[in-house]
């Protein structure tokens, strides 16, 4: 797959991410670990059926979520636009927040 580039990264519009490193970015305001489980539950539902994983990170409060594509890259391709937008999707189902900059 192609690398997207920064405008067409910007163009696509993901609110929450952001794009850094060839990577797209985003934090989620977590509540307590519970809702946590449950994001990242949902989230691993859909990644694994389309075998396409993002790195995650949790502390107290946020879960950090980084989506890139490995092969030839890292980059940002179409494929982690949807992905991200699903995750997004996910999170607001959920009722959580991504996390104010």
């Amino acid at each position: 797959m192609e690398a997207l580039t920064s405008r067409q990264i910007l163009d696509s519009g993901l609110d929450g991410w952001h794009e850094q490193d060839r990577a797209l970015h985003a934090s989620f305001t977590i509540v307590d670990y519970s809702s946590a489980a449950t994001f990242i539950a949902e989230m691993a539902k859909i990644v694994d059926a389309e075998d396409h994983h993002p790195d995650l990170a949790l502390s107290y409060g946020v879960l950090k979520v980084t989506m890139s594509t490995h092969s030839g890259g890292p980059k940002v391709t179409q494929r982690d636009v949807d992905m991200a937008r699903r995750i997004s999707r996910i999170a607001t189902d959920l009722g959580i927040a991504p996390k104010s900059a």
